[in-house]
């Protein structure tokens, strides 16, 4: 049982890592698109240019069905994925604290 305890608490705390780093790549990703002129501006690259661009339209898509409750607000689905990241998170977290004290 012991044995069990620490390979499920090995799980836990990978996976705690995980949404730590993908959550800060959608922190990253959240920051481009809500300074998109800015990152505009600084692009010099037609390839980066191109990438960005469609990244934007994939972004403003995306953005659609959130439009009804701000009509200004910009990458709000990045902000809805990183609410339930931290939901995750916290999830985990007592998970982790629950499997530390059943193994002891």
């Amino acid at each position: 049982m012991y044995y069990v305890g620490l390979i499920f608490e090995g799980l836990v705390k990978y996976v705690f890592l995980s949404i730590i780093i993908v959550m800060g790549v959608l922190l990253g990703l959240l920051l481009l698109l809500y300074e998109r002129e800015r990152v505009r501006e600084f692009m010099r690259v037609p390839l980066l240019e191109d990438q960005f661009e469609r990244l934007c339209q994939l972004s403003d898509r995306l953005d659609e069905p959130y439009r009804d409750k701000n009509p200004y607000g910009s990458a709000m689905w990045v902000t809805a994925l990183i609410w339930k990241g931290v939901m995750g998170a916290a999830g985990l977290m007592l998970l982790w604290m629950v499997v530390s004290m059943l193994r002891g």
